[in-house]
């Protein structure tokens, strides 16, 4: 992808619709392997199990004292 407009200026374009998916599409969360925590564990283990399995993830509280 390019922002310069020589490089593009030969391509042709595509029209969309009101209402079609030209990014992401918003679908629910599912687990792809089974996500269980043993007892005793406390809620970060849950949450760094989730962060390890989606990658490039962190939580934190911000200044406000909101859970991001």
């Amino acid at each position: 992808m390019s922002t310069n407009y020589a490089d593009v200026a030969d391509k042709s374009y595509q029209v969309f619709d009101y209402g079609e998916d030209i990014g992401y599409i918003y679908t629910d969360f599912t687990c792809p392997s089974e996500l269980i925590g043993n007892a005793g564990d406390n809620v970060c283990t849950i949450l760094d199990k989730i962060k390890n399995m989606l990658g490039n993830y962190e939580y934190f509280y911000d200044v406000d004292g909101n859970f991001i």
